[in-house]
């Protein structure tokens, strides 16, 4: 099989590495006041900046792991013991650990702590679901895992800035503005090269929304 176990590899971990700082231009600054319809005060700017730029470490400062990687890494955990399955998924790649979270929550419907700190079997039985998932007769293509730690951020941000519940929704040319504020947050750590579809946001942050 093609592809890489990431976490026998460190260049593919997720974390570590030193945190390059954002700074939110002028222009974003008045996009994020736009949508939420207040001001923001330096204070929030500043804790924006810290936290884009610690998930922007996940994106930028270590090497990606490719589609082939995700898959391998996924099936090897099959063979893992329980305690093994523990220690993989805390060295896996960032989209691995994100797809294995995902399949805890929304596909086996674990929640609480059995999601926040999964055992090893459920993390070999999640690892598996994802794997299936990926398989290319589902054709499902899996989403970055910095972009699933960002909309968690995102739909946590939005409370801590005091804002009302909002759905995450779009459709056509209209988005709901928790939407358009994940796709502002998207588009500070990717650049336009890497701009987020408006529905690919709605979905994560509808599986944000669940894992919590």
């Amino acid at each position: 099989m093609a592809g890489s176990i990431t976490y026998r590899h460190p260049e593919l971990h997720s974390d570590g590495g030193w945190v390059s700082p954002v700074i939110l231009s002028k222009e974003v600054i008045t996009q994020i006041k736009e949508i939420i319809g207040r001001d923001l005060s330096a204070e929030e700017i500043a804790h924006i900046s810290r936290n884009l730029a610690n998930i922007k470490v996940i994106r930028t400062d270590f090497k990606e792991a490719t589609n082939q990687d995700v898959k391998r890494t996924l099936a090897s955990f099959i063979k893992l013991s329980p305690f093994e399955a523990t220690h993989a998924y805390r060295e896996s790649d960032s989209t691995t650990q994100a797809l294995i979270d995902e399949a805890l929550g929304c596909d086996l419907g674990f929640s609480g702590a059995d999601l926040l700190c999964p055992s090893g079997e459920n993390i070999k039985k999640a690892a598996s679901v994802a794997h299936n998932n990926l398989a290319p007769s589902r054709k499902r293509r899996p989403i970055k895992g910095y972009r699933r730690i960002l909309a968690l951020y995102a739909l946590n941000l939005w409370e801590q800035l005091g804002l009302k519940p909002c759905l995450p929704w779009a459709r056509g040319n209209k988005e709901t503005p928790i939407v358009l504020f994940m796709m502002t947050l998207s588009e500070v750590i990717g650049g336009e090269k890497e701009k987020l579809d408006p529905r690919d946001a709605a979905i994560l942050l509808k599986e944000a929304k669940i894992k919590r």
